[in-house]
């Protein structure tokens, strides 16, 4: 895992981008792996790291907020 990987979850890789870009245009996984020339279980493994990114990126902001309210307490 790279640093960008562990210190920015934001931060998308070209594959990662694309895959979400289609999923985004309304394609399934198999017209996606048609699209990118990839298997099935590439687009599914995509799809799982861009799931842990956004949980990570979701956290992230709720300890934020948690963080704001205890300070204006």
């Amino acid at each position: 895992m790279s640093d960008i990987e562990i210190h920015n979850p934001t931060v998308l890789s070209d594959r990662e981008y694309q895959v979400a870009q289609l999923l985004d245009d309304g394609l399934d996984n198999k017209q996606i792996a048609e699209k990118l020339d990839i298997t099935r279980s590439t687009v599914r493994t995509t799809r799982r790291l861009l799931s842990v990114r956004r949980n990570k990126v979701q956290r992230t902001v709720e300890l934020f907020e948690e963080l704001s309210v205890l300070e204006q307490s």
